[in-house]
Parts: C-alpha cells; structure tokens; sequence
C-alpha cells in the first residue's frame, strides 16, 4: 500500500444561514457531508461528481482557504485542520493550486517573469539572481521558452498560459497539488497536451494531485484512484480501473453512461440511463441515501437508513456506499 500524504477525515462544511436582500432567511447549505478520502504519495485522486455535489467545496478546505465545520485533514501525518499563522504561511509552499480558467487565475498587468517571480518573494525565497535561474528552470518544466518572460498573459493561448498556472504552482517545489479542472477551460485539442504534462511532471518531481473534475475521460486518463461524491457525500471509492470496468453505485454507472462518447466506458455500460428530476437541495437533503429520490433500484430502506461507505468483501481497498451495490 501506498504511504498518504493526504487524509481527510469526516469532513463536514456548514454554510450558515444569512438575511437574504428581500430580508428572508436562508437554510443552512450542507456543502460536504461526512467526506472521507486519502491521496497516496505520488498518485492521483480523482474527485468526480455533478456541479454542486461539494468537490470544490472539499478542495477549499484541504487548500485550508475554508474552515471545515466538524471532520480532520492530516497533510504527512500532521494534522493540519486549525493550522494558523506562520505554521499555514510553511504550509503554502508545500501544497499549491492549478486554477480551472488560466486566464482568470493570472494577473493580465503582471509580465510572465514578475508571475512566477511572486512565490518566491512573498515566501522569501532565493535572491534575485537565483530566482531568474529558478524561473528559467521553471519555463523549461512546463515547455515555454525564456523569450515568453517579457510577456503578458494575453499573448499566450489557453494551453500556454495553463502552462504557466503550473509553473507558477511548483516554483516552491510543492508535494500536492490541487487541481481544479484543470483542462475544462481548454480546447480539446489541447487538453491532452497539459494532462500529460501533468503525468509527466508527477513521475519526475514525484507530486501528489488531487484532482476536481467532473469529466470523467479526463479522470480515467490521469487518476490512480477514483471518489466519486453525490450531494455532499462519497458514494464510492476505489481503484480507477476497478471502478471504470465495473462500477458498483449506481450514481456512478449513471454518470459513466452519461459520457458523450460511447466508446468511452462501452465494456462496462451497455445503455443510456437517464435519471429523473433532479438533485435534491443541499439545503434540505433527503432522509436515508441521498441519491434514493433518483435511483431506480431504491426500497424503502434506501430512503429510511443511510449506508455507510464500507469496503467490499473482496477487497477493502474498494469502498460503495450503497444498501444494494451492483
């Protein structure tokens, strides 16, 4: 087994209630619910699931730019859950962010060089001569050339200003990085490009991701190991080829069969299924298994217990959610 660099334990996210503009009252959004996962040292966890279902939401907290409401997170051991000043400050240098849109997440006055020039300054890094060395080294990691330095992000296509997202994140050498779609932005044709810039840069530099996604080909092609969350919740966790050949909830089987491409998961999902209405609100979430309301195989147990997320008689490693798993 693979040693964890990153453990969430039962992590929960509460968003209070607040006066809308009208002056009504809001409900409590229970953004993640009971969330329990692990990255091992060097793989990719892949987190996939519908918009809203509380991916980011999870990657916020584990960036620690959001207090979780109840639940740990052991970064290497440690339990980083209430770290704070000078301790969250180290913690930065160690666990860094690839942004969904590179245009966005870049700053368009800022040249290339003063961008990746930013970490080590405001972390008190190397001197500048040094650092003009490591920004070189930096732009040759992702594929960019030293004539891009003078250069502002609006000159670059997608693909190249994803590219210096990247750079940027692994200017402190980084042992995680969070990846929030992180080709979704990006032309198709390009997508492959950074993924296996991402594969290629983890077998040299030995980095761990945890990866936000809700494409799952994008998923299939990078993640080690696959979670797949529903209203807040994992539904099920396990190997990526494990779960990709024979998906055991039948949220994940629905979401496979969704793939544009047929072709794509063909060995595992025979036919279309289509779900009817749609996910429930984070604010008032059903009793029992959140996904009953949706699941053609639920029975009154499925709306009245909750099923835990254990591991499969076969093989612990291999986790569902589900009273009547497939």
């Amino acid at each position: 087994m693979t040693r964890a660099i990153l453990a969430a334990h039962d992590l929960r996210k509460k968003f209070a209630p607040r006066t809308s503009f009208l002056g009504h009252g809001q409900e409590t959004i229970r953004a993640v619910d009971g969330v329990s996962f692990t990255v091992g040292e060097g793989q990719t966890l892949g987190l996939v699931g519908e918009s809203g279902c509380g991916k980011s939401t999870t990657a916020r907290m584990v960036m620690r730019l959001l207090d979780p409401t109840s639940g740990s997170i052991e970064f290497q051991g440690a339990d980083i859950t209430s770290t704070r000043g000078k301790a969250l400050r180290s913690l930065r240098s160690d666990i860094q962010m690839v942004f969904q849109d590179p245009y966005e997440s870049l700053n368009p006055r800022r040249q290339v060089k003063e961008i990746l020039a930013e970490p080590f300054r405001i972390h008190r890094r190397p001197t500048d001569h040094r650092m003009r060395s490591r920004i070189l080294d930096l732009l040759d990691l992702v594929g960019l050339l030293p004539q891009h330095l003078g250069r502002y992000p609006f000159e670059f296509s997608g693909g190249q200003r994803q590219r210096i997202g990247i750079a940027r994140a692994l200017a402190l050498d980084p042992k995680l990085l969070v990846l929030d779609e992180p080709v979704s932005a990006l032309d198709v044709s390009v997508q492959a490009q950074i993924l296996n810039l991402l594969i290629g840069l983890q077998k040299d530099l030995g980095l761990s991701y945890l990866l936000i996604a809700h494409d799952l080909a994008v998923v299939k092609h990078i993640s080690h190991r696959v979670a797949v969350m529903y209203l807040g919740r994992i539904v099920e966790n396990s190997e990526s080829h494990q779960l990709f050949d024979q998906p055991r909830h039948p949220y994940t089987k629905a979401l496979m069969s969704s793939v544009p491409d047929p072709t794509v998961f063909k060995s595992s999902v025979s036919q279309r299924i289509r779900l009817e209405g749609d996910p429930p609100s984070p604010a008032d979430p059903p009793d029992g298994c959140h996904f009953h309301t949706r699941c053609w195989l639920a029975t009154e147990q499925c709306a009245a217990v909750s099923p835990a997320l254990v591991g499969d008689t076969k093989d612990e490693t291999r986790k569902v959610a589900c009273h009547f798993p497939l």
